[in-house]
């Protein structure tokens, strides 16, 4: 597989010349048909919630405004991603949504991959081993975290909010499940080696 290309596209939606809502698009771009088009779906149905109810959603705000003469702040939709581990055997990368309303609000989403590097096919991470996971995971940069994080670790793990990077496994939460909203997706990196050493070994089989 070859180095993980990235796309961009930007758009901005107007009403009536004034400008409402800016969106910018990243996708990947990875040589592989089958990762290819599971990408472009991905950016697809971001594309059609944007520029559909989004840009509605900020038409009805700016309308709202200018009924009380009031100032508008334009909206913001924002698709990023990042390749965080590549190599013979694998590939890991994650795609972020950001919205940005007139109100100054932020929400966050995102969505992590691991692939196999030659046939595409994901590579799961063990739910049984998810205590032990969550056990061992450190705070990648500083923040408020809610008092009893730790007790809602467990609950609010799931396998498609993780990345491989070189010196570990990623590990990120949904907004305002474990934190205050304002600290968006709190993210640890856990040392634990035996995910990855597995997964080399199998796949070397």
């Amino acid at each position: 597989m070859r180095t993980v290309r990235w796309l961009e596209e930007e758009k901005v939606l107007t009403l009536t010349g004034e400008p409402v809502l800016a969106c910018r698009y990243m996708w990947p771009e990875t040589g592989c048909k089958k990762l290819d088009r599971y990408y472009r779906r991905v950016k697809g149905n971001w594309q059609r919630r944007w520029e559909r109810a989004l840009y509605w959603a900020a038409c009805l705000d700016l309308a709202e405004k200018r009924e009380r003469s009031r100032p508008f702040v334009p909206w913001s939709a924002r698709l990023l991603g990042e390749t965080t581990y590549q190599d013979e055997g694998l590939l890991s990368l994650y795609m972020e949504a950001r919205e940005r309303r007139g109100d100054g609000r932020t929400l966050y989403g995102r969505s992590g991959d691991i692939w196999e590097a030659k046939t595409g096919a994901p590579v799961p991470v063990p739910w049984r081993g998810r205590r032990k996971l969550c056990q061992s995971l450190e705070l990648r940069e500083e923040g408020v975290l809610d008092p009893d994080f730790g007790e809602k670790l467990g609950r609010f793990f799931s396998g498609k909010n993780v990345c491989l990077r070189p010196e570990g496994l990623e590990v990120w939460f949904p907004q305002c499940t474990i934190a205050p909203a304002a600290e968006g997706l709190p993210t640890f990196l856990s040392k634990e080696v035996d995910f990855l050493e597995q997964t080399c070994y199998n796949l070397k089989k």
